[in-house]
């Protein structure tokens, strides 16, 4: 008797467990699944078009020439994301020490100052290169998905404008 309850707990704990595993990963990797299918990925692009500009009905000549382009970008920001994830480690390294140099922190800051003002003008001249290759409604259309992409919940942007400080054309 005892044994089987023993038994039919430890089957009752492990199906527990199954279920909380199970849940959690779902969790993790549901979100992850849908990013990847909304956003251009080093892995899309051997689509013929990323989402983004799926949406925007980019032609084939259109792609063609953007594709190039997006492939450059994405290696050079992803250079920069390093060099810039680098310089805020090492800014917390040096503010781990006692005592703190302030010159050291001084340096650091401003090297990821020159990374993030570096990786700014990347973003401008991307959008820009693909802006000349768009219609012109299109490049309406890019501008409001960019401008949505960069507002937080709160209705916020990456600039502390309010989302609705910006009037919806064509709605």
């Amino acid at each position: 008797m005892k044994r089987k309850m023993l038994f039919g707990f430890i089957v009752v704990c492990s199906l527990v467990l199954n279920v909380a595993f199970v849940t959690m990963w779902l969790t993790h990797a549901v979100p992850r699944f849908m990013m990847s299918q909304r956003m251009c990925g080093h892995e899309n692009m051997n689509c013929r078009k990323c989402p983004l500009h799926e949406k925007l009905g980019l032609t084939d000549s259109q792609w063609g020439v953007l594709r190039p382009r997006v492939e450059a970008y994405r290696q050079v920001v992803d250079t920069i994301r390093y060099e810039i994830s680098t310089s805020r480690e090492a800014l917390l390294a040096e503010l781990a020490k006692t005592p703190t140099d302030t010159a050291a922190l001084r340096a650091c800051r401003e090297r990821i100052q020159d990374w993030q003002i570096k990786m700014q003008e990347q973003v401008v001249a991307n959008v820009l290169e693909q802006k000349a290759v768009l219609t012109p409604e299109q490049q309406r259309q890019f501008i409001e998905m960019v401008r949505n992409g960069m507002r937080y919940e709160d209705g916020t942007c990456m600039a502390g404008i309010m989302g609705n400080a910006y009037p919806k054309s064509g709605r």
